[in-house]
């Protein structure tokens, strides 16, 4: 009799769905992924992480976004791209003229939290048909995080923006803005994915 066949370990980084198909990718609210703590990555200059950034920013950019965090799509690690706004957007005054490049979020820490204030809508791209309002955040973070080649940056952020970054944050601990809105309102016709959020 053979030996019984040994299963590969699982690929901390596969993709799970078809990138071509941008916002198809995105998980929902009931998936584990979005529920979990993320893993550390650890290792830097990996080309899974460049795909797995690339593919993030992808996305982010055909649904469109201000943020994705890797559980969003399916990937149980600390990765994240938080994308600030251009002056196009109406939810940032403060926005410049052009939209900067996305921001890489490599195990990223929560270094600094300032005093947390109460805003008044907040979307993500899991949780279509829903908006929380009264949403609890902090108004400043600032955030420590290495790139997809290792180097360590610190970002230091406020209002919208900082916003953003907590967003993603908790998505890399597992947990959803609902947890934080005073209030949940359900609109079948909301899409964040249609140019909202």
């Amino acid at each position: 009799m053979p030996p019984p066949r040994r299963r590969p370990a699982p690929d901390p980084f596969a993709f799970p769905y078809r990138v071509d198909r941008a916002v198809d990718s995105l998980v929902v609210a009931d998936h584990p992924a979005l529920h979990r703590p993320a893993l550390e990555v650890g290792a830097r200059d990996d080309p899974r992480l460049d795909r797995l950034i690339d593919r993030m920013i992808a996305i982010c950019a055909a649904a469109p976004g201000v943020g994705l965090a890797a559980p969003q799509v399916g990937v149980g690690l600390r990765v994240a791209i938080v994308w600030p706004p251009g002056a196009d957007d109406l939810r940032d005054p403060t926005a410049p003229v052009v939209r900067p490049d996305p921001i890489e979020l490599v195990d990223p820490v929560l270094v600094e939290v300032g005093e947390e204030v109460v805003w008044d809508a907040e979307a993500c791209l899991s949780l279509p048909c829903v908006r929380g309002l009264h949403v609890r955040r902090p108004e400043r973070v600032v955030v420590r995080a290495a790139d997809r080649h290792g180097r360590m940056h610190e970002f230091a952020a406020s209002g919208f923006i900082a916003e953003i970054f907590s967003h993603e944050l908790d998505h890399l601990d597992g947990h959803l803005y609902p947890e934080r809105a005073g209030e949940l309102v359900y609109d079948p016709d909301f899409r964040p994915h249609a140019g909202e959020a």
